[in-house]
Parts: C-alpha cells; sequence; structure tokens
C-alpha cells in the first residue's frame, strides 16, 4: 500500500489491528494528523483491534437475522469453563491436581486447531496418553456446542467468513492491516471472503524508520531497567519526541521496572498524592484484577463466609479502608489486629472478630465494624448450599453491601475504574449459568478468583511520552527512540513450547508458533526486524548475567555495534532520598536524656525494665515508657513463651499438692502419675479456652504427653535435694530498688529445714548464671529477688526444663542444697564475694540500673553489639545501623559461662 493510511480512513476505510494497544495508539496518530491539518472537528476513524470487529460482525448478523436461529457466542469465561466441566468429568480429569491449567491448555490446543486449520491431521498422528484424553474431550466440546447451541470464540471468524460468503454481511470498502507479523490461515481465510466481497484489502506496511541501532551489554536485568530509565529521562529532558521502551517477558519484570522508572522519572511518587498528575510513562501491561487493593478487599470479604480467615488476612482486613466505617474507626481496627495477634491463634471467624469487636474495653470496640459484621453475618446465613452463577454473583453483592464495601471515603480515579471493572467481573460470572448448572459456595468463590487473576487490569490515563511494552504488543508501533531490552540468547530466540495436546510433528509440519527451534528463530528474526526499523534511534541491550550465570547477546544482535552507558552520555539522577542527604544541613544534638520520672512511680514490666536498660538503656526506655513492642507473630501451635506459661501453671499446681519434699518422696508412683496428670490437664484447659483452634484433640493429647514426662522426669530430679518446703508459688511482689517500684511474680520460693530459702526461677531456654554478674547483667531477676528476700537467702537456681537435659543450674552458699548447684566459694565468683557481700553487690548494681531508669538515662548503647540487637525489634526507632561501629562489631565470647 502505498497511499497514506490515514488519508485511506478519512475516505471511510476500517483499519484492524493485531492488538488493542495498536489501534489505541493508531487512533491517537491520526487525531494528531487531524490537528496538525487545522481541523477543529473530524469523523472519527474506524480503528479497532480484529478481534473486537469480529464481535462487531456478530452483532450485526443477528440485528438483521429476523427469524433466522444463531448459536450462541461463549465468552473466554465461559468456554474455559466448559473446559474444566469436560475434563472433571473425564475419567482422565480423577487424576489431575490442577485441571483449570490442563483446561487453559486445551483450551488452547482447540483455538491452534482452528487457526491453523489442521483438524483432520489429528488422527493421521501417532497420539500419546495426553493426546488420546484432548481427542476425546474435543470431541465432547463439540457435541456439548452443538446440542446446546453454543459457538467458541475460535469458530467465529469462520462464522464471519462464512456470513462473508453468503452475502448476509456487508462487507466494508477498504479493509487496512496493521501489525500483524503473521497470518494465520483461519485470518487468510477471512481476508479472501473480504476480498471476493469486494473489499479492498491492503496491509499497512509497518515502520521503516531503521537508523542507528546500538547493542548494549549491562550487568543483569536490574542494571538494564536502571540504564534505559536514565536514557528515558535524558529524552524527555531534551524533549526530542516519542519514547519506548520495549521489555522481553514484562510480565515478570513489571513490579520492578514500575519501581525504577518510578524513582527515575517521578522521584515524588513515593510522597503521598505525588507522581499522580504528569503521567511520563505508562506500562501496557495490567496487572490481575485481584491484586487491586479494593477488589483483594472484596475478595477477603467474600472469603469470609467459607469459615474461618487466617489470622494476616483478618489483620488485612481490619485496616483496609474499603470497609464501613474505617475512616472513623481506624485506629481502634488498628488495636484490634494487635489483639488478634495477641491471641495467637492462627485463624479467625467472622463471629470470633465480632465479638472481639464488640468487647475488650473503650479502645478496643469497633462497634461500626461489629454492626457490619452482624449485618454480613445475617445476610450470610441465608444463603443457600449451591445455586447457580447468576445467583451467587447476586449474593455476593449482596455480602459486599452488608458490610459496606467499597467503604465510605471517595474513591480516586484508579479505585473508582477497579470498582466498575469487578462489576463488570461479577456480569461476566453470572452469565456461567448456560455452562454451568449449579455451584457450591466454595465452587463459586474459586471460580470468581481464577476470574480475578486471569483478568488484567489497566487504568484509563492520559497519554504518555514515554511507553513501556511487551514485544509483541509493540507490533506496528513507531517511535523517535527506542530501548528493547532483555534479548540474551537463552530467551532470543525462545526455546521451542509446543503445546502437550496435540501430535508434535504435526506442530512442526504446519509451523505452530512455539513448535519448534526453526519455527521459534524464524519469528524472532521477524520481530527483530520489525522492531530495529520502529525508530530511528534503537539501542538493544542484554544482561551478562542472571545471577550466577553469565549470559551472551542474542545471535539476532550480535552483529550490532557495541556501546556502553559511559558512550551513551547518560546523566546520573539521583533518587529523592540521595538528593535530600547530599543537600541536607546536619544539626547534631546529643538527645540521649529523657524526661526523668518521679521516685516511687510504679513501673509496669518487673524485672524486665532492669534487663533491658543494662542491655541498652533506649530499649529499656522505648518499651517501657513508650510502649514501643513489636506485634506479636502467631505461629503454627504454641511459641516458646506459651510453653513455659504452660509449664509454669502445670508446676504451680502439682506443689500446690505436693508442698514438702517428703511427701513428694514418700507419694506412690501411681499418685504421681494422677497427681501430675490432673496439673497438666488443668493448665492445658486453662489455655484452651482462649486457644481452641489450636488445642484440637490430637494436639492436646500430644502436649499432655510432652508436659506430663517433662515434669515426672523433673520431678526425680527433685527428689535428689535436701529437705524442703514450698513456701510461696507464683506470688507478686512489690520490689523497691532505690526510687523505683517494680511488680514481680516469683516463680517459687523454698524454705529449708534451717528456714533459709531457695529462690527458683523456671527456664525452658537455656540458662547461664554468668548473666547474673558484671556491670550490666543479662539476667538479673534472680538476683533482684535475693536482693528483696536478704539475708535468709542461701541458694539461688534456674529450674532448667528441657527434654533430655533438665538440671539445675544456680549458687549455694553451701555444698549439698541442690543437685549440681556448687557453693559460692567453689566457683569463679567465689575469688570475688563472699556470700553476705553478693546480695550488696547485686543490690549496687541494680539501685544504679534503677537510678539511670528513673532519670531518663535512654541512649543507643548495645551491650555487646550486634548479639544485643539481633533480636531487637527496634532498629528503625533508634536506627543502630546509622550510629559508627554500633551494630557491626565482632562477637565476642561469653567468658562469665560457668
Amino acid at each position: 500500500m502505498n497511499c497514506n493510511p490515514f488519508t485511506t480512513l478519512e475516505h471511510g476505510a476500517t483499519l484492524l489491528t493485531a492488538n488493542r494497544r495498536l489501534a489505541r495508539h493508531l487512533r491517537q496518530a491520526f487525531d494528531a494528523h487531524q490537528r496538525r491539518q487545522g481541523r477543529a472537528v473530524w469523523a472519527t476513524a474506524d480503528i479497532l483491534p480484529l478481534s473486537a470487529w469480529l464481535e462487531r460482525c456478530w452483532n450485526e448478523v443477528l440485528d438483521t437475522a429476523g427469524t433466522a436461529k444463531f448459536p450462541a457466542l461463549l465468552t473466554s469465561h465461559q468456554e474455559l469453563a466448559l473446559w474444566e466441566r469436560i475434563i472433571a468429568d473425564s475419567p482422565e480429569g480423577q487424576g489431575l491436581l490442577r485441571i483449570p491449567a490442563a483446561a487453559q491448555e486445551a483450551q488452547e490446543a482447540w483455538m491452534l486447531l482452528q487457526q491453523w486449520r489442521i483438524a483432520p491431521g489429528v488422527t493421521q498422528q501417532p497420539l500419546n496418553a495426553d493426546m488420546h484424553a484432548f481427542r476425546r474431550w474435543a470431541r465432547r466440546f463439540t457435541e456439548l456446542c452443538s446440542g446446546s447451541g453454543w459457538m467458541d470464540g475460535g469458530s467465529l471468524m469462520d462464522f464471519v467468513t462464512q456470513q462473508l460468503k453468503a452475502g448476509a454481511l456487508k462487507a466494508p470498502r477498504h479493509v487496512l492491516l496493521a501489525g500483524f507479523d503473521e497470518l494465520t490461515p483461519q485470518q487468510q481465510a477471512l481476508i479472501a471472503a473480504l476480498s471476493t466481497s469486494g473489499t479492498t484489502v491492503d496491509e499497512v506496511p509497518p515502520p521503516t524508520l531503521a537508523g542507528a541501532a546500538m547493542r548494549a551489554g549491562l550487568a543483569d536485568a536490574e542494571a538494564e531497567i536502571r540504564v534505559a530509565a536514565r536514557w528515558a529521562r535524558d529524552l524527555l529532558e531534551r524533549g526530542v519526541g516519542s519514547i519506548g521502551v520495549v521489555i522481553h517477558d514484562l510480565g515478570a519484570l513489571r513490579e520492578k521496572v514500575a519501581r525504577i522508572f518510578n524513582d527515575t522519572l517521578l522521584p515524588d511518587a513515593a510522597l503521598p498524592g505525588g507522581g499522580d498528575d504528569i503521567p511520563l510513562y505508562n506500562i501496557s501491561l495490567g496487572q490481575p484484577l485481584q491484586d487491586q487493593p479494593v477488589v483483594h478487599a472484596a475478595l477477603l470479604i467474600l472469603n469470609m463466609a467459607q469459615g474461618k480467615l487466617p489470622l494476616e488476612k483478618a489483620g488485612s482486613l481490619l485496616r483496609s479502608p474499603f470497609l464501613a466505617g474505617a475512616e472513623q474507626e481506624m485506629t481502634r481496627r488498628g488495636r484490634l489486629d494487635a489483639r488478634l495477634r495477641r491471641a495467637g491463634e492462627l485463624t479467625v471467624s467472622v463471629e470470633a472478630l465480632r465479638r472481639h469487636a464488640l468487647g475488650g474495653g473503650e479502645n478496643g470496640v469497633c462497634p461500626q465494624l461489629a454492626a457490619a459484621l452482624s449485618q454480613w453475618l445475617e445476610t450470610a446465613r441465608s444463603l443457600p448450599k449451591s445455586q447457580t452463577p447468576s445467583a451467587w454473583a447476586a449474593a455476593f453483592s449482596r455480602l459486599l453491601a452488608a458490610i459496606g464495601w467499597p467503604g465510605e471515603r471517595s474513591l480516586d480515579s484508579r479505585e473508582y475504574q477497579t470498582v466498575v471493572a469487578w462489576r463488570e467481573l461479577l456480569a461476566d460470572y453470572a452469565r456461567l449459568d448456560s455452562v454451568v448448572i449449579r455451584q457450591s459456595m466454595g465452587d463459586a468463590l474459586t471460580r470468581l478468583r481464577q476470574m480475578a487473576g486471569s483478568v488484567l487490569f489497566q487504568p484509563q490515563s492520559a497519554d504518555a511520552p514515554v511507553q513501556i511494552l511487551g514485544v509483541l504488543e509493540a507490533a506496528g508501533m513507531q517511535f523517535d527512540h527506542l530501548w528493547v531490552m532483555g534479548l540474551h540468547d537463552e530467551v532470543w530466540p525462545a526455546p521451542p513450547r509446543p503445546n502437550p495436546f496435540l501430535p508434535h510433528e504435526l506442530q512442526r509440519k504446519h509451523g505452530l508458533p512455539h513448535a519448534s527451534a526453526e519455527r521459534e528463530l524464524l519469528f524472532a528474526r521477524r520481530v527483530t526486524d520489525r522492531l530495529l526499523a520502529a525508530a530511528k534511534h534503537v539501542i538493544v541491550s542484554y544482561p551478562r548475567q542472571d545471577g550466577d550465570r553469565e549470559l551472551r547477546p542474542s545471535p539476532l544482535i550480535a552483529a550490532l555495534p557495541e556501546t556502553t552507558p559511559d558512550q551513551l552520555s547518560l546523566a546520573q539522577h539521583d533518587s529523592w532520598m540521595n538528593v535530600i542527604h547530599v543537600t541536607q544541613a546536619i544539626e547534631e544534638r546529643d538527645d540521649h536524656q529523657a524526661p526523668p520520672l518521679a521516685a516511687g512511680t510504679p513501673v509496669s514490666g518487673g524485672a524486665g525494665v532492669l534487663k533491658q536498660q543494662a542491655a541498652c538503656p533506649f530499649r529499656a526506655f522505648a518499651e517501657y515508657r513508650l510502649g514501643a513492642k513489636p506485634l506479636p507473630v502467631a505461629d503454627v501451635g504454641l511459641s516458646p513463651g506459651e510453653r513455659g506459661q504452660l509449664l509454669h501453671a502445670a508446676l504451680e499446681r502439682v506443689w500446690r499438692r505436693l508442698r514438702r519434699h517428703e511427701d513428694l518422696c514418700r507419694a506412690p508412683a501411681a499418685e504421681m502419675t494422677e497427681i501430675v496428670a490432673e496439673a497438666v490437664a488443668a493448665a492445658i484447659d486453662g489455655m484452651a479456652q482462649k486457644r481452641r483452634n489450636t488445642f484440637t484433640t490430637k494436639f492436646t493429647a500430644l502436649e499432655q504427653d510432652r508436659l506430663a514426662k517433662l515434669i515426672t522426669d523433673w520431678l526425680e530430679l527433685e527428689k535428689q535435694r535436701a529437705a524442703f518446703t514450698v513456701i510461696e508459688l507464683e506470688q507478686q511482689h512489690a520490689i523497691q530498688v532505690g526510687g523505683l517500684t517494680l511488680s514481680t511474680r516469683i516463680d517459687r520460693i523454698d524454705q529449708l529445714l534451717d528456714g533459709r530459702r531457695v529462690i527458683i526461677d523456671y527456664k525452658t531456654s537455656d540458662a547461664n548464671i554468668g548473666g547474673w554478674f558484671g556491670e550490666r547483667p543479662d539476667e538479673p531477676q534472680l538476683p533482684l529477688y535475693c536482693m528483696h528476700n536478704g539475708e535468709s537467702v542461701a541458694g539461688l537456681a534456674f529450674a532448667q526444663l528441657r527434654p533430655g537435659s533438665s538440671v539445675f543450674k544456680g549458687l549455694a552458699q553451701h555444698a549439698g542444697i541442690m543437685p549440681d548447684v556448687k557453693a559460692l566459694a567453689e566457683t569463679k565468683y567465689g575469688k570475688v564475694f563472699t556470700w553476705e557481700e553478693l546480695a550488696g553487690t547485686w543490690q549496687k548494681t541494680l539501685q544504679r540500673l534503677a537510678d539511670e531508669f528513673l532519670a531518663g538515662r535512654a541512649e543507643v548503647d548495645p551491650k555487646k553489639p550486634p548479639q544485643t540487637c539481633q533480636f531487637c525489634a527496634l532498629s528503625m526507632l533508634c536506627r543502630i545501623n546509622e550510629h559508627d561501629g554500633l551494630g557491626v562489631a565482632e562477637a565476642e565470647e561469653d567468658e562469665d559461662s560457668e
């Protein structure tokens, strides 16, 4: 075709494109052409994708059909659902784990048979088990379509071709084709029918702007994206015209591409509301509809109807702005999320969520959420177990409305378009009535999620000067400058990927897409030539490495002259963060002093206050005065802390029954077994009241056996002690340390025959008495209790209860008080202190730490970086990594281990 396509379009021609992106691009180009001609008004050009034109022809036939009957055209979703139904009902489907994936492959194979007109050849080729299965599925598909009056999308082009031949469809005078790298036999038959009907069919020649093309090898895929973004920014700042960036495997790199181009072209995009006013780039590939926040929230709301939500999803829903009252109850819902995490259950039911929203005190009450959940529960309980897709679509809309979706605040443009797309998706789902009779709610939600995952959402936006495209989407488009990236030898040409349901030899013989290496080479060469001719200035890049693998340029671009980023003279563009950092004017201030506390001020946290003050003064200030603590993370089963709570509760009950060492030693084995079993059962029952989901019958039995064995073994060790009587169990004490009042709970205090006391602290983790000593003790709890009890203390010990390694670890005034516990004089600490001096030394150390806490000493000063900071969750608050010399020190040997 030699004439200008825009002139032909002005005379009423129809331009058919290979994809929607090209159709939009050509419509914009046509409108720009009209403006350059000085026109203020012009007729809209008839430019549309081939698929849309076929649907238009279908509707025209229906409009003029009169009494004639035509089959109903299946949507893509209907067709896929039909394939799934056929496969699921077949003998082969019984053993398939992923029927939807098999259905997609079968649908693709059927489309290939239609497009390449090779159906008769299938029976003439040797078939494996998969191909035999597909033959049976295809036969059943044909039977169902024929018997139900349906027509699949792959047959639509043949239908239009037949209508043109029969004269039932008015043929356009002139048709232009653009962006088709190749034409299938089915498309060729359509063009022949158009020509026979009197239509002039011309192909818009691809761009021939070939000029300077260069090749660039960069470190990896991310380096390619970064350099391409800098290149695009340089061109934008110079105002040189249209810019294209074509990316092989754009789908896999989309998130990284968006992040880097935002950093480079829209440095303020990370700020609230930043980067939205002036779109500088557009990524052609949309994102799955299910990944859009408002749709993600809708799917979570509907998932509640299946029973329980995982804790993290329940938290996501609580923090969502797309529920009734979300703006007004934002803070309270955040607190409710934290409370659910502290409860430790991995799943949350809607009823439990409603109870939590109603209770828990004024700070935790979310009345609007509770009311919305009550209305949602009422709606959910009225739903039948199974119904048609259209009925489920209506039910889903009612469930969403009951909880106030999509929220009370005004939606922005993207969110509004997403809601519209969601409603269109529900309408598409409702149309499944013709191929799916009835579904359970679980099946209905699974189908809806699959559809939401397959639909790509791309919000409409203003034209952008930088177009980021996939390789196929760039067909027929032209630019002033073009960058093509990702063309290394392992992917370009692509490895063959024949359809598994069609004979491979048949696919190779007919040249089907992805059928052979030769076919992929031919296609890649054609696309490469087209891309190199799509702009006057083209750069083609490839990554030199992917992880540990070295890569080479594709042989199709190896002949291009090599260039480097330095030769391109690209300016360095710092991120917003770096710009701020470079231009900063730092005012240094030693701000480690917090407001002091008045003497006698009660502080919650017990000995933990002194422990954290010793570990890092800032941590003590942040945790016990600011209340800065990480949200708990629920895990399968019980956390170490919860196992410790169970052990404490069970041992408390055991010793309340026994009390004396003499009773322990005299009790018959059967009686001891009963005492331990009852104590364990009572402890577990107390926790199970709050953790019903965790304490299943099997889990409870396992935990009972574990605890009973651990405690029984421990009591055997207790029998080896000198005589004692338990005088305190889990007793609360208010301990005064200087001007600081600490509320503590001592696990256990025993009294010996001479009236002296032994203080015991249960541990389920590894314990070390070295943590009692030094200016900054790691474990000040037992020294604190010793100081509180004064001269009556004869021994201190960790009762370390661990399977296979239960042991006492401590110090005593004299030997023989507890197994494996030495007298102070027999240890290295006895060379420094006498027993009488020990309590006084601890009192001085602990009083100094208490005074520092009261005085507001709060500098970032970890005792042993990086060990002290390893499990601390406050690094973002204290910014330890920005302090010179902190957080990077080599681990020091613990010389205090005993």
